[in-house]
């Protein structure tokens, strides 16, 4: 049974919300209104749920919402959850996890390297 996307206020903001994707990795969107439209511009960024850091989808960054204040939560979550089914994160979610395992090795020759040197 695939699990139902919801959105969470990021602390207590009204232009932060949180969408777990049931997969190891949450959707942050940044909302801001443009004044002059009044249309509502987001940003969409991917957090792999053990590490405390955002990426940006460049694909995603400027996405513009013709709904008013309080339709535009679950706007929002009905894109994400389309983006998810047709795959559109895949990528995004790819890369991630090959900055993670690079750093992964860095590190480990990094901690050779400092052990090595505390040893001589």
């Amino acid at each position: 049974m695939e699990n139902k996307l919801i959105y969470e206020k990021y602390k207590g903001l009204d232009n932060i919300i949180t969408i777990d994707l049931h997969n190891d990795y949450t959707i942050i969107a940044i909302s801001s209104q443009d004044k002059e439209t009044n249309y509502y511009n987001v940003e969409l960024h991917l957090k792999e749920n053990t590490v405390d850091e955002w990426k940006l989808i460049e694909k995603a960054e400027n996405l513009v919402f013709k709904v008013n204040e309080k339709r535009l939560n679950a706007a929002i979550l009905k894109k994400v959850a389309k983006l998810l089914n047709n795959g559109f994160f895949d990528y995004y979610i790819d890369r991630y996890e090959y900055e993670l395992k690079c750093f992964d090795v860095g590190n480990d020759i990094c901690e050779k390297e400092r052990l090595e040197g505390d040893v001589l």
